[in-house]
């Protein structure tokens, strides 16, 4: 048998009692959480078995890893697969792990619906990102797809739009030296695919726009033309004049301006 010798509150560690058992042969100090404290009503004097001093232990480490939890979700909210990796990584046991995350939904300190919601409201006023983007990273965070699914119906065809606008606008603004307008357009089309818009918000967002102007035009077919004749510089006349008209027109540059460029090259 075993007993408690005596109990100390552990001065360098908030809601730590320091925890003296003896027996016949031996004596050990082990360190207890106060929950565990009061779970098994340890006093000064009480008898221990050998298996109550395993669950005591086991009951401790179950504690330490509840308690890790906790810390890291005090930052900010977590998902439940972001809170169960980052205790693998502290390198706590299995169900140690599913013990506190059980704790931690029971007492709606884990909840993935509620975490779903917040990142999504965070998405849409801190990002441009769309729909289909703020998904995809929910699903790497480990939401399962109907609460994901049921939670970005908060976000609402007008914010796609503003948000999508707000994101083009900037691009827009940049223009681009080294496109026509045309293939600007495409990708600009490819880039809010990327953030995750649907082709409705997207044709919606780029009717009005206005992608280029005549100067940034008359930049932009130089430079792919200069390209052109370079890739092409080892033909000649009427070959080399349609290799160079048909790399530009698949560039998306009008015949007019692409028959301009032409003849300022040969008078150069």
């Amino acid at each position: 048998m075993y007993s408690v010798n005596k109990i100390e509150y552990e001065e360098s560690e908030k809601g730590i009692f320091k925890v003296d058992i003896k027996s016949d042969s031996a004596s050990d100090t082990i360190l207890v959480h106060e929950d565990v404290l009061v779970r098994f009503e340890l006093r000064k004097g009480m008898q221990l078995s050998l298996q109550m001093l395993e669950q005591l232990k086991h009951a401790q480490e179950d504690i330490k890893c509840y308690h890790a939890a906790i810390y890291y979700l005090s930052f900010r909210m977590r998902s439940t697969k972001e809170t169960r990796d980052y205790l693998y990584k502290k390198m706590y046991e299995t169900h140690q792990i599913e013990s506190a995350i059980k704790r931690l939904t029971k007492e709606n300190l884990l909840n993935d619906q509620a975490f779903a919601e917040m990142f999504i409201k965070n998405r849409i006023h801190l990002s441009n990102k769309g729909p289909e983007l703020i998904k995809r990273e929910l699903d790497k965070l480990g939401i399962s797809r109907d609460i994901v699914e049921q939670s970005i119906q908060t976000y609402s065809i007008s914010d796609q739009i503003k948000n999508a606008r707000s994101y083009i606008e900037k691009k827009v603004n940049q223009g681009s030296k080294r496109y026509s307008a045309k293939e600007y357009k495409n990708k600009l089309t490819q880039k809010l695919i990327q953030r995750g818009y649907s082709q409705t918000i997207i044709k919606e967002v780029l009717q009005d726009v206005i992608y280029s102007n005549p100067e940034l035009e008359q930049e932009a077919i130089y430079f792919q033309g200069q390209k052109a004749m370079k890739k092409y510089r080892n033909y000649e006349g009427k070959e080399w004049a349609y290799k160079v008209k048909s790399y530009l027109f698949r560039k998306g540059f009008s015949i007019e301006d692409i028959n301009a460029f032409l003849q300022n090259s040969k008078e150069e």
